[in-house]
């Protein structure tokens, strides 16, 4: 009982010490307006100007009014989520900021905590890989930077896992998926039990009904049309996107179109021509390798669940998210905070040689952009989601309950 007390004390010591580290990290880093931050705030003081939340331009022009200076991006979340920035209204917003950005930083280490209570062994493996990931990569950090939402996502699916995916509390933390990256809402199907579903109904059609009431029932239509539109108008080949949409788009590109630059400066036809049918190749890529894999997948996690004892819902949450790391068309480095899950799985088996070399290749997947390649580092979760499909659980993971 003893050492189970010091191995919990060391295992919160450790975390600690990552939070400790990421405000000193953030503290100098962090910009007055984070990017991502103010679009989220320019929507809302778009719907306050009576203009279209989800149209730029009107965002935009709605932040210079107000004296920022500052390229905005695209909101494309659910209309609750406006109700999000209504503190910024009431308080000063170096408050504002302050608290967005501290709750970016808690919300990651507390998911990490409450993993971490989830293993009966591999605790300090655990606690010690998630310092090094969240410390040494670009995850986290990208996270604050640009004021993103996906630690707080993180913490929802932690809460869930640590619930067993039942009950009230797993169901509410799992109503933030539809509400925000329509990506991540398949996640919400891990929800199991009467209570965690009703919990759910219940949070979506009350914030739903409290949005149309304050926002205006139109405001979701435009939402819908501005989530139709993002194939038509987002480039997946940008730079730091590490999606294998963006290596498709490459090799649609340099191996099955090769434009000549000197023809396409001068003539206009040719070049869009020419980026027609390299958009159009690259999708095809896409989406055969998205069927294949997926066709894949369903039939290795078929025939594990026919073995003795099947995967457990952890290990089906974490293929899941493997799986979306790979195949979403816009992955960003933030999004890796979700390597926590599969991690913890790995975590509670008895040997240190897999969660070692997941950590390592979890680091080398999230380093800065400008370090290393992007567009090959769909290889490390598609690696992983391989292993995760084919490995027999039953043999060497043990059970795992709460703490």
């Amino acid at each position: 009982m003893a050492s189970a007390r010091v191995a919990k004390l060391a295992v919160l010591s450790l975390l600690l010490a990552g939070l400790l580290v990421t405000f000193f990290r953030a503290r100098g880093s962090v910009p007055w307006h984070p990017v991502d931050l103010m679009s989220y705030v320019a929507a809302y003081q778009s719907h306050r100007d009576g203009g279209n939340p989800y149209d730029l331009l009107e965002a935009q022009a709605s932040l210079e009014r107000r004296g920022i200076s500052l390229t905005a991006f695209d909101f494309v979340y659910s209309p609750p989520f406006l109700m999000a920035m209504l503190p910024h209204e009431v308080v000063p917003y170096r408050w504002f900021r302050l608290g967005w950005v501290g709750a970016g930083a808690l919300s990651a280490w507390a998911a990490a905590y409450l993993l971490s209570l989830k293993l009966t062994s591999g605790g300090k493996v655990f606690a010690a890989g998630t310092f090094l990931f969240l410390t040494v990569s670009e995850c986290l950090q990208d996270n604050l930077v640009w004021g993103q939402i996906t630690a707080l996502m993180l913490l929802a699916g932690s809460i869930m896992v640590y619930r067993d995916f039942k009950g009230a509390v797993a169901g509410i933390a799992g109503s933030l998926f539809p509400l925000t990256k329509v990506g991540f809402m398949p996640l919400t199907l891990f929800l199991r039990g009467r209570r965690a579903l009703a919990s759910l109904a219940v949070v979506l059609s009350a914030l739903t009904i409290f949005a149309a009431l304050l926002l205006g029932p139109r405001t979701f239509g435009e939402w819908g049309g501005r989530v139709l539109r993002i194939g038509e108008t987002w480039s997946f080949r940008g730079s730091n996107n590490l999606s294998i949409c963006h290596a498709a788009c490459l090799l649609s590109e340099t191996r099955l179109h090769k434009m000549d630059t000197e023809r396409a400066g001068r003539d206009y036809d040719y070049r869009h021509e020419m980026a027609d049918k390299m958009r159009v190749t690259s999708r095809r890529i896409y989406f055969v390798l998205l069927s294949g894999i997926a066709l894949w997948l369903t039939t290795a996690v078929l025939r594990q669940r026919k073995a003795s004892k099947p995967p457990s819902r952890e290990a089906m949450l974490s293929i899941a998210v493997l799986f979306l790391l790979v195949f979403l068309p816009v992955v960003w480095i933030h999004y890796g905070l979700f390597l926590l899950i599969p991690f913890q799985v790995l975590c509670g088996r008895r040997r240190i040689l897999l969660p070692g070399l997941f950590t390592a290749t979890v680091i080398l997947w999230g380093l800065p952009t400008g370090m290393v390649p992007v567009w090959p580092r769909f290889l490390i979760p598609l690696g992983w989601l391989f292993w995760f499909a084919f490995y027999r659980e039953g043999r060497t993971l043990p059970h795992t309950e709460p703490a």
